[in-house]
């Protein structure tokens, strides 16, 4: 029988697991790493993307996991920046399984358009042998706005730097 004690040390060590892959995601999505963002999901996994309270778009089955973040970085590719910001995260833990959710936050470059966006991300998540992984993800996006319509005239103007990734 497990004491009360090592009970503890392992809700302690699968919440950190749980918030390293949320960190490993969003780095993974910084940085255009199409592999480390893939292997933060399950498979089976679904994810789903919803902006405001618009309707939701949903990526169910491991493929069409990957199609969509192939897309998203062949995309991200052509952005000089992109950062993710994670906070209050919320995770309950159901023995091999969990719900979180966490706050996030990004700046990006996109179209020559500096954006701050941000939202909540829902995630279901089972322990596998690799470790924990999203079995479904929603992204809600909350908001998004123009930081610099232009970024290049932002950086000439000296009200912006970006760092060559």
């Amino acid at each position: 029988m497990e004491t009360q004690e090592a009970r503890l040390i392992r809700e302690l060590a699968d919440r950190e697991a749980i918030r390293d892959l949320m960190y490993r995601y969003g780095r993974g999505v910084d940085s255009v790493n199409l592999e480390m963002v893939l292997s933060t999901f399950d498979d089976p996994s679904d994810l789903i993307v919803q902006s405001g309270s618009g309707p939701q778009q949903r990526h169910e089955g491991r493929r069409a996991v990957e199609a969509f973040y192939q897309g998203r970085a062949a995309y991200n590719q052509t952005n000089r920046l992109i950062r993710h910001r994670y906070k209050n995260p919320l995770i309950e833990l159901n023995g091999d399984t969990a719900a979180a959710s966490v706050y996030w936050d990004e700046i990006r470059e996109e179209n020559n358009t500096l954006i701050q966006a941000g939202g909540t991300y829902f995630d279901q998540l089972r322990r596998t042998p690799e470790g924990w992984k999203f079995t479904q993800r929603l992204i809600r996006l909350a908001y998004r706005f123009r930081i610099a319509r232009n970024t290049d005239e932002a950086i000439k103007a000296g009200d912006v730097e970006l760092m060559a990734r």
